[in-house]
């Protein structure tokens, strides 16, 4: 088995629910980035993940199958953004987001965090605190 290779790297991660504040991601994609290098992490990425269908109503609740970080098969929300961040995750890159509740979408978004992040060593961290997993949880 491959060894994973921890790193100071991180991908941001921002979640849109609400067409009318797109544009007001921009500053709260610069106070990430302030807290990554407060922390000493450099920013690998920026995943904003779009929460909307195409007729601008919220797509939480969507749910496919989809295959977890450790191999079993769920029915969850598609969110591509949050998928590829636990696949970077995988890699040992750290995550940053603003809060919890921006982050996760369902409760079986946390197992699949939880479990990425204990797998790989990394760390996710909120600006809010409210999530908080360092080294492997």
């Amino acid at each position: 088995m491959n060894a994973i290779r921890k790193t100071s790297e991180c991908d941001i991660y921002l979640r849109l629910s609400d067409a009318a504040i797109e544009g007001e991601l921009d500053p709260r994609e610069e106070a990430l980035r302030a807290e990554a290098k407060r922390i000493g992490w450099s920013v690998r990425r920026v995943v904003r993940e779009n929460d909307l269908s195409a007729n601008g109503q919220a797509s939480a609740w969507k749910r496919k199958k989809i295959t977890t970080p450790t191999g079993e098969v769920k029915l969850t929300t598609i969110r591509p953004g949050f998928r590829s961040v636990l696949a970077d995750i995988m890699t040992g890159v750290n995550l940053l987001a603003e809060d919890l509740d921006r982050m996760l979408r369902q409760p079986r978004d946390g197992e699949d965090l939880i479990d990425a992040i204990e797998i790989s060593g990394a760390s996710a961290r909120s600006l809010s605190g409210s999530l908080t997993l360092t080294d492997g949880g």
